[in-house]
């Protein structure tokens, strides 16, 4: 479900009116938000101006590469912590019909996934590689979690890449390479069962894949970087939760997937202590 955000600034009908001093401070906040206004950048779209800042730009940014991320994640992530900054700018975000707070019934966690218009800005002005994809909306609170723990993920081998020199400049997520392989794999369902084999290993080659047995791992997580030599390269990431069976991590070691998995799996698959107790398998 969706929410909108509690900006404290709604007046309850039996408020008194205003002191002298609530104006003052009423004043303030909206000469504090009008600062932070003229250092915004105003980017058009459909004859409309929306007004934001580079930690503005960096939240539309990751949430629209990961369809949905934690609210918490963000606040540490881009802001370090600074709650006031970054309140203001979800609220900012939010006026301006950018952002949607999804409340899942039945959960204590907040998440935050785009409008459609701001896919559109995002894909418009936002992008850093013209084949990223940008998702909208949101989806069911399995896919939730699981999109915003591939959030924490990236986190942690970006940093990982990042030591090392390199820079990545694109994600690729699940749906994208299982929607890309099923419909090359498509092309070859009234063929024979040599040729559908034959199919199914050019697809893999094709989105640098490996088969393993007759299918095509398909992993969590794709790093595209960029290499201290001006080189492209890719890794790509499993996340292990407590489910996975013995087989299944012993076929994603067989695809060359990187696999990580939380210090505490067999206690929670996915929970934000994902991010301090990440470990590589």
């Amino acid at each position: 479900m969706y929410r909108d955000l509690e900006d404290g600034t709604r007046a309850d009908r039996n408020q008194s009116v205003p002191t002298g001093l609530e104006r003052l401070r009423t004043r303030i906040s909206k000469d504090h938000e009008h600062n932070h206004d003229e250092q915004r950048t105003a980017y058009e779209l459909r004859d409309k101006n929306y007004r934001l800042n580079a930690l503005e730009t960096k939240m539309l940014s990751d949430i629209g590469k990961f369809r949905a991320i934690e609210k918490a994640d963000l606040l540490r992530s881009i802001y370090k912590g600074q709650q006031e900054a970054f309140d203001r700018d979800l609220r900012h975000l939010h006026r301006q019909n950018l952002v949607r707070i999804v409340d899942p019934k039945g959960s204590v966690t907040k998440y935050i996934a785009l409008t459609k218009p701001a896919k559109q800005l995002t894909e418009k002005h936002l992008r850093s590689d013209p084949r990223q994809e940008i998702y909208a909306g949101a989806v069911k609170l399995r896919e939730l979690k699981h999109d915003a723990a591939l959030y924490r993920l990236y986190q942690k081998a970006a940093s990982e890449i990042e030591q090392r020199g390199g820079r990545p400049v694109r994600i690729v997520l699940d749906y994208e390479l299982k929607r890309n392989i099923n419909r090359e794999l498509a092309k070859t369902k009234d063929l024979s069962r040599q040729k559908q084999q034959q199919g199914i290993r050019e697809t893999a080659e094709q989105q640098h894949l490996k088969v393993v047995g007759s299918k095509i791992p398909i992993p969590d997580l794709r790093i595209e970087y960029e290499t201290p030599e001006g080189e492209r390269e890719m890794c790509d990431l499993e996340y292990v939760t407590e489910h996975y069976r013995d087989r299944s991590i012993t076929e994603k070691r067989a695809a060359g997937f990187k696999l990580y998995g939380s210090e505490h799996r067999g206690r929670r698959p996915y929970g934000p202590d994902l991010v301090g107790g990440l470990i590589s398998l």
